[in-house]
């Protein structure tokens, strides 16, 4: 975003979901669209580097698989091949397991799909689920009753500790 539109924010400036309004003066459905279009151009050449949030993730994410189901679920359908080619960049040169890419769009619970644990930095979604994990960021942090970690190592032994 700050190499299209030249700005400088962090993530520290993005402080809720509606905070978009403020900080990048567009409304929610125009975000989305940025968003989308940030991925579309990545496929096309803009080969902006967009990191994983965090390092560990595929380190994580094959532990995980040892035991369990692992499943990508994102809400971005439009820019769909753009993220799957992306996650082939960033974890298939790691070999990291994952059953399937689920899509859903945006107005869908996430949290109503038959999964066993949810891993997600989204605010909207249910913090009083039991098995929610939220990747805390500013901008969610409206979400009080979430369980928290703040990097992906600690995933395992929060499962575990189910």
């Amino acid at each position: 975003y700050n190499f299209i539109k030249k700005t400088k924010y962090t993530v520290d400036d993005w402080t809720d979901w509606d905070g978009m309004k403020t900080v990048f003066n567009v409304d929610t459905h125009r975000f989305i669209l940025e968003l989308e279009n940030l991925w579309t151009g990545w496929l096309m050449g803009e080969r902006i580097d967009i990191p994983l949030v965090d390092a560990a993730i595929p380190a994580v994410m094959r532990e995980l698989a040892l035991n369990h189901d692992v499943y990508i679920n994102t809400a971005h359908k439009e820019s769909l091949h753009p993220i799957m080619k992306w996650l082939d960049v960033k974890l298939s040169q790691d070999l990291v397991p994952y059953k399937a890419i689920i899509v859903v769009s945006h107005t869908v619970d996430k949290m109503s799909l038959p999964f066993d644990v949810w891993i997600d930095d989204a605010p909207k979604l249910d913090g009083l689920h039991h098995r929610l994990f939220l990747l805390d960021w500013p901008y969610n942090r409206c979400v009080k009753t979430a369980r928290r970690f703040y990097t992906f190592t600690e995933i395992p032994e929060l499962i575990k500790a189910l």
